[in-house]
C-alpha cells in the first residue's frame, strides 16, 4: 500500500484578485511555457497590487543597475591600488620605518579595495536575486496568466466569470487555477514488509 505521489503536475497559479475574463485554454490541450491561459479582470485591489507590486520591481531593477555602474568605480580603484603597491615594492629598500610605514599602508588600502570589490559583487548577485523575486511578485499579480512550463493541460479549475479573491496583507494568498501535467511517471511511494523487498522490480 502507498500513495502516488502527483510530481509530473505543476500548478498554475495566481496572486491577483478580479474575475476571469478569459479562458484560453482547455484540458488536453499542448501548451508551451509562456503560452495564455487565462485572462484577469483585476478589481480595484488586484490593480493596486499589480502597480505596487510593478513599483517594487522597478525600484529593484534601478538599484541593480546602480550596483553594476558603481562596479566599475571600484575594479577602477582596485587598479589603482594594486599599481601604487607594486610601484613601493619596487622602488622601496625597506630599510626605514617611513618606507615599510608607506608599503604597509599601500598593501592595506590594496586588500581594501580588494575586499570592496568583493563586497560589491556580492551585494550585485542580491540585487539580481531581489529583481528576480519582484518580477515574479508582478507576474503573480498580473491579469494575464500564463503557462510556467511546457506540458499538456491536466485540468482547469476556474471559468469564465469565476471570481478569484486572494489576501492582500504581508502574506498574500495564492490560487491554484489548473494544472500542467509533463511528461515522465508519476513517483510511487509504498511500504514494503521487509521479507517482500527481494520480490520488487
Amino acid at each position: 500500500s502507498g500513495n502516488v505521489q502527483t510530481a509530473n503536475y505543476l500548478a498554475v497559479t495566481t496572486s491577483a484578485n478580479g474575475i476571469v475574463k478569459s479562458v484560453f485554454v482547455k484540458e488536453g490541450d499542448k501548451v508551451a511555457k509562456g503560452t495564455k491561459i487565462m485572462e484577469i479582470t483585476l478589481d480595484l485591489e488586484g490593480e493596486k497590487s499589480k502597480i505596487s507590486a510593478y513599483s517594487y520591481y522597478l525600484k529593484d531593477k534601478i538599484s541593480l543597475e546602480n550596483a553594476k555602474n558603481s562596479l566599475y568605480t571600484y575594479e577602477n580603484s582596485l587598479n589603482t591600488k594594486k599599481v601604487a603597491l607594486k610601484n613601493i615594492g619596487e622602488t622601496t629598500s625597506y630599510v626605514s620605518r617611513d618606507e615599510m610605514l608607506s608599503y604597509d599602508i599601500a598593501l592595506n588600502d590594496y586588500a581594501k579595495a580588494k575586499k570592496d570589490l568583493e563586497i560589491q559583487k556580492e551585494s550585485i548577485k542580491q540585487l539580481e536575486l531581489s529583481v528576480s523575486t519582484a518580477w515574479l511578485d508582478y507576474t503573480a499579480q498580473s491579469d494575464v496568466i500564463t503557462a510556467p512550463t511546457d506540458g499538456i493541460i491536466a485540468n482547469v479549475i476556474y471559468v469564465e466569470g469565476t471570481k478569484i479573491e486572494n489576501s492582500v496583507s504581508s502574506e498574500r494568498s495564492i490560487k491554484t487555477l489548473a494544472s500542467i501535467k509533463k511528461e515522465g511517471t508519476p513517483i510511487v511511494s509504498v511500504n514494503v514488509n521487509e521479507l517482500d523487498i527481494t520480490k520488487v522490480k
